[in-house]
């Protein structure tokens, strides 16, 4: 198990068969409250699924424990219009993400999927934010043009 972030710990398995082989990956919340944080994770990731953000897809959750697909890319792996896409969406939504970027990962295929759905997220708001726009012109400042034209 590793430390994968503020709220979690995490690890991978592979398993195989005679026709695939599939890796899974397992998050253990260690929060005060495990179990709120689970609510709050769930709810925050199906408001995310409902407005056409692309999530992981989670096999299984209960006790503070999810198990997901692993994704093994990036959201370098992306397509840049998919990412300003995802935090138009999430500031849209008002959303106080913070470096909400590093929270997509990427299967084979470079289709992204968010994966934490944890405090860093923030919680929805009826008022649109620009949290996320502004983290992506500070992590791509040559793209500047490119994310305000999409915003617009």
């Amino acid at each position: 198990w590793t430390r994968t972030g503020g709220e979690t710990y995490s690890t991978s398995f592979e398993f195989s068969t005679d026709k695939q082989t599939k890796q899974i990956f397992i998050k253990a919340i260690v929060t005060p409250s495990p179990e709120k944080s689970l609510l709050d994770w769930t709810r925050r990731r199906e408001i995310l699924m409902r407005n056409g953000i692309a999530v992981s897809h989670w096999y299984h959750h209960s006790d503070a424990t999810i198990i997901e697909d692993f994704y093994p890319n990036t959201s370098n792996a992306v397509d840049f219009e998919k990412i300003i896409s995802i935090g138009h969406k999430l500031d849209r939504l008002g959303f106080t993400s913070l470096k909400f970027s590093d929270d997509i990962r990427a299967d084979k295929n470079g289709n992204p999927f968010f994966i934490d759905f944890g405090f860093d997220l923030g919680e929805p708001s009826d008022n649109s934010k620009t949290s996320a726009k502004e983290y992506l012109i500070f992590q791509y400042p040559d793209r500047q043009n490119e994310i305000s034209k999409f915003y617009e």
